[in-house]
């Protein structure tokens, strides 16, 4: 799953944006900052694919922590949140790069469709990654396959294994499905009834047992 940053020293505005992503369940990992030197820091931790950066903050103002960040990571999507509708700021963050401009009080469609916008267009970079990078995405497979063998018997879903893949949902359940023929939730039910079947040699073992040691609650 993709990271997103929110970065405002006002934590009502990155509730506010947080709830939108989950409301409208946008596959992005929140991060939050509470000024520019945290949203720095934050960023080369955790390598966010989008960042909502707020203007006037404590430390570092948005505009010096976005310059520093596209140094960083300069294919981060940078979209700049203000409530000081100024010509000086729209052209300070055009000179840095800035990927979009928006003016406080958030409105929500408008996040909801840069959101969608920059996704899309992540997915279709990392599809086209892929093609030239065959290898690595077959090894990651293997990866993500022995990672299902050893976590079977827990309560695993897509979510984790792409997230443990460093792949979005949707991406590693299309390359998942296209290098191994199956779907997650088919493979993973595969390993379970093999298991399940060397088990039911064991005759002290009930039903009940086999199925919870397996990962099946019912």
């Amino acid at each position: 799953m993709d990271n997103i940053l929110i970065v405002d020293d006002e934590k009502i505005t990155r509730e506010y944006i947080k709830f939108i992503i989950i409301e409208n369940k946008i596959e992005l990992f929140v991060i939050e900052a509470s000024n520019g030197e945290e949203a720095l820091d934050k960023a080369r931790e955790h390598r966010p694919k989008i960042i909502f950066m707020d203007i006037r903050m404590p430390k570092m103002d948005g505009l010096a922590a976005s310059e520093k960040i596209k140094k960083v990571l300069p294919d981060a999507k940078i979209v700049i949140l203000t409530a000081h509708n100024e010509f000086n700021y729209a052209q300070t963050a055009v000179k840095i790069h800035v990927d979009d401009y928006i003016l406080k009080p958030v409105n929500p469609d408008i996040v909801l469709k840069i959101l969608k916008e920059y996704l899309a267009k992540i997915n279709e970079s990392k599809i086209n990654e892929s093609k030239i990078n065959i290898p690595e995405i077959e090894k990651n497979i293997e990866h993500a396959k022995d990672f299902i063998k050893k976590h079977y018997m827990e309560k695993i879903s897509l979510k984790d294994v792409a997230n443990y893949s460093g792949y979005s949902i949707y991406y590693f359940s299309k390359i998942f499905k296209k290098y191994t023929k199956y779907n997650f939730s088919t493979y993973l039910n595969m390993i379970r009834i093999e298991e399940a079947k060397l088990l039911m040699s064991n005759h002290q073992l009930s039903i009940k047992e086999i199925s919870e040691r397996v990962g099946y609650e019912d």
